[in-house]
């Protein structure tokens, strides 16, 4: 599904090609970093002790890295408006296949990318379902990189599972790899503990900055 999502928002092959390289499933969340996540949901359930695990997103993450900023918004509304796909429409559609056709363009004069759906009558494999929208691109937390993430709910022939997307734009997401995050969030943290309420700490709270934000508009 990523790959069909990359390939298909790419202007041409040779960038879908490079941004299908940068495609990473980053496997099960670590077992701490679940379980802390879990606690965060255990006391809206009183009769069941183990609802917690059950409400965290992003047990199953994987991560895309894309060239341009509108490339991330298109994803982003593409997923917001939900999927519906036949085995016809599930292989990505490179640009150099796609049939010659008006494109749209937005407000602004921006293209948007042609996609594949499904086509009336055809049977559907596989639906998928925005479940929740991280738009880190417009919250200022200096102890975090600009990125969105999409909680998912991705049905293929009846069984479905949860899971995360990471949305990044391949710049910044070069430079957090080559930095380490964590360790300035703790740093961070460290140097603000017992100065300020421990709510202030909040991983999404720290130091905000007054500096212009970037809206995801999914209309």
């Amino acid at each position: 599904m990523a790959k069909k999502l990359v390939v298909e928002s790419a202007r041409d092959d040779e960038e879908a090609t490079l941004m299908c390289k940068d495609i990473a499933s980053l496997g099960f969340k670590d077992p701490i970093d679940f379980y802390e996540s879990a606690q965060s949901y255990a006391g809206r359930f009183s009769d069941n002790a183990h609802m917690g695990e059950q409400c965290v997103p992003d047990l199953l993450r994987a991560r895309v890295s894309m060239q341009q900023g509108q490339q991330i918004k298109d994803i982003v509304v593409r997923l917001v408006g939900g999927m519906s796909l036949s085995d016809e429409a599930i292989e990505p559609i490179k640009p150099s296949l796609r049939v010659a056709a008006p494109v749209d363009e937005d407000a602004e004069g921006v293209v948007k990318p042609k996609v594949v759906e499904s086509k009336p009558g055809e049977k559907i494999v596989c639906e998928v379902m925005l479940m929740h929208l991280l738009n880190r691109f417009e919250e200022l937390d200096p102890t975090h990189f600009r990125e969105a993430r999409c909680g998912l709910k991705i049905t293929w022939k009846g069984v479905f599972v949860y899971c995360e997307l990471e949305i990044h734009f391949c710049d910044i997401l070069l430079v957090g790899n080559q930095t380490d995050p964590k360790q300035h969030y703790n740093f961070f943290r460290r140097r603000l503990a017992g100065t300020v309420p421990e709510s202030a700490l909040d991983p999404h709270r720290v130091l905000p900055l007054e500096i212009p934000r970037i809206a995801i508009d999914c209309d």
